[in-house]
């Protein structure tokens, strides 16, 4: 009834109930001979045996690794992460230059590596929900990531050379929080979340903002009912791993013998990939102890991801969360448990020449807003909501006209050049172009124009994208540019002051 009450507000776009979610639990390194998962000789583990092989191929993939990769930032959204810990403080992300679920600048920065959701602070150390009896799991998940490696003691993470930070997002495992630390980890370029969680209950505002977030969610497939055996996701729903997104990983885990492990749910065509979650050994309370659960699964993949951007971190979404799921190993006794029978191989995935197919993707696309000035009789183009929301408060100069268009993010989009931007302290204007010879002509030979560097991106090509139409006024002294085709026609057929100059480029539709 609430709900209904509240729906009938015109301010109100939906609403809908807080959901909870629940955990789903060669180096120099001492112990790594223990860490069956990078690798598998057969070994006694906590007294369990394996198979020889069954395991991510680390070692091997750590051959092909190389200590110019660019480091990834992976957020772990979770309990918190013990950051303070030798095995994991030389990996933590900076955050000197933090920015907060809205995109505004954090006074004083993330000194503490992350932010804490569940009590809205700045500490997000490992302490629990709320309860000291779950303080450790992030820690651990953080561990499989990116455990200091190489440095004499403890265990290794997923990166011989340190390639991989983490974010330490601590939530209160409820939507509301971790759709705060999702747009945390958005506005501070993260490309990779690790969601060692999950629960039931669809939520569209949880879909909706993974779909808006600019890289790849490796979700838990979970860690079955009450009985601790494993369900199938494909009849009974687990979110975040079931929602069909494409920048969602779902991951099952598997034992030292390459089977399902009993506890871990599946899927067929709704878990993407099985990764080892038994008898691992990480960071838990200060110490080094063993765990099971598809969460610890999960961060072995999602520093899979990290090392796939580290060596191509142009890379797009599909290109990324193709190659980790196509270069892993088939294993006949997750045949019908995971899609394709699919266990991660680090190696391949670090050996394999990532594609770069166009990234289309309402993620890869931002908003860019127009402004207009009676005064300088011309208009100003903007992607940074910063700058949008500085003019609108305090410059009279420039009317907010709302959003002019959408256009590309990175680079990784289709024939995607940069749109370069220039300003004229003569004309009190600013000029836009994605083509080099202007672009360079402007920069040597005309001293009207300062070359302000890249204002977004846009497009050479016209497959997919529509055209942006350029005028300029010699009147005003200033370009125009715009999508609409009346607009366009009413110019040309009404305006005098503007003269037509045709396409100046293309941006998504």
């Amino acid at each position: 009834e609430l709900i209904d009450e509240i729906e009938r507000s015109p301010l109100v776009k939906s609403v809908e109930p807080n959901l909870m979610r629940t955990f789903s639990h060669v180096p120099s390194d001492s112990l790594f001979s223990n860490q069956w998962a990078l690798r598998n000789t057969g070994q006694s583990v906590n007294g369990s045996s394996g198979t020889s092989g069954a395991d991510i191929d680390a070692t091997i993939a750590w051959d092909s690794e190389t200590s110019t990769n660019a480091i990834t930032t992976i957020a772990v959204i979770d309990t918190g992460v013990d950051y303070n810990h030798g095995d994991l403080a030389g990996n933590m992300w900076d955050g000197s230059n933090c920015r907060d679920e809205f995109n505004s600048p954090v006074s004083g920065g993330c000194p503490n590596h992350g932010w804490n959701f569940e009590n809205d602070n700045n500490n997000p150390i490992d302490s629990g929900q709320g309860d000291s009896s779950y303080a450790g799991h992030g820690t651990f998940a953080a561990s499989m990531i990116a455990a200091v490696s190489n440095n004499g003691a403890g265990i290794s993470g997923s990166s011989r050379y340190n390639r991989l930070n983490v974010m330490a997002l601590r939530f209160n495992f409820d939507v509301f929080s971790e759709i705060k630390a999702i747009n945390f980890a958005k506005y501070n370029g993260v490309k990779v979340i690790n969601a060692s969680y999950g629960g039931g209950g669809y939520s569209q505002i949880e879909s909706d903002t993974i779909a808006a977030f600019p890289g790849i969610v490796v979700a838990a497939a979970g860690n079955g009912g009450a009985d601790f055996v494993g369900d199938n996701n494909d009849l009974s729903n687990f979110y975040p791993c079931n929602y069909n997104l494409g920048n969602i990983i779902c991951v099952a885990a598997s034992n030292q013998n390459d089977q399902l492990a009993s506890f871990s749910n599946y899927g067929a065509q709704t878990v993407d990939i099985a990764a080892p979650g038994v008898n691992l050994l990480g960071i838990y309370r200060g110490d080094y102890l063993y765990g099971n659960g598809t969460s610890f699964a999960t961060p072995l993949v999602a520093a899979a991801v990290g090392m796939a951007y580290a060596g191509a971190p142009s890379a797009s979404v599909s290109d990324i969360r193709g190659t980790v799921l196509s270069q892993s190993d088939s294993v006949s006794a997750l045949s019908n448990r995971v899609v394709g029978g699919r266990r991660l191989n680090l190696a391949k995935v670090l050996g394999a020449q990532i594609p770069t197919t166009p990234d289309l993707s309402e993620a890869n696309q931002r908003y860019a807003y127009r402004f207009f000035s009676p005064l300088f009789k011309g208009h100003f183009y903007t992607v940074s909501t910063n700058e949008r929301d500085s003019l609108i408060t305090s410059n009279p100069n420039w009317n907010y006209e709302g959003i002019a268009f959408k256009t590309y993010q990175t680079s990784a989009a289709a024939s995607a050049r940069p749109v370069y931007r220039f300003y004229s302290s003569n004309y009190k204007g600013h000029f836009y172009t994605v083509s080099e010879s202007e672009k360079s002509r402007l920069i040597s030979s005309d001293p009207n124009w300062r070359y302000e560097g890249i204002a977004y991106y846009g497009s050479s090509s016209p497959s997919g994208n529509k055209p942006l139409y350029r005028f300029w006024s010699p009147v005003f002294r200033h370009h125009f540019y715009t999508v609409s085709v009346s607009e366009r026609n009413n110019l040309i057929a009404n305006d005098p002051n503007w003269a037509y100059e045709g396409i100046a480029y293309y941006l998504p539709r």
